[in-house]
């Protein structure tokens, strides 16, 4: 029995985000026709390098608001020989956390940085700090998280 592919399409501003839910190869087939479909109804050639597919892991837990998960760190070594340099990697696993987006608006928008809706706010005060309070300014925010 086949899974049924599931899409979700979000835009924001010029953004576009399509996700869908089955495998790396079906992800690359959409992106391929994709590519086809613009350019046969537009008469316009679409660079594939603005198209990036990005796989979302499976195995992440969230935990007070945070989503974690362990990815594979890839580090590529090269060991000397006398006459060749053959290339070794190294996997390290490694916790990666995600803030959600939502509380560092938040966060932001208390230290009158932002909006609520996080659109930056310019205040001429900033562009007169000294870089001790530069320093200061971002340990207090710091601080906070």
């Amino acid at each position: 029995f086949r899974n049924k592919p599931s899409f979700h399409y979000v835009r924001y501003g010029n953004k576009s985000i399509l996700s869908v839910g089955g495998i790396y190869h079906s992800a690359e087939k959409l992106k391929y026709l994709f590519l086809k479909i613009w350019q046969y109804h537009f008469h316009f050639l679409f660079e594939s390098y603005g198209i990036r597919i990005k796989k979302i892991p499976n195995n992440y837990f969230t935990f007070l608001g945070y989503t974690f998960d362990v990815q594979n760190k890839i580090i590529a070594i090269r060991a000397k020989m006398l006459e060749e340099l053959p290339e070794t990697s190294l996997i390290n696993k490694e916790l990666c956390s995600i803030t959600p987006i939502l509380s560092l608006i938040g966060l932001l928008a208390r230290e009158g940085f932002c909006d609520a809706l996080g659109h930056p706010i310019g205040k001429l005060a900033w562009s007169t700090l000294t870089d001790e309070g530069i320093f200061n300014r971002f340990d207090q925010i710091w601080r906070n998280l």
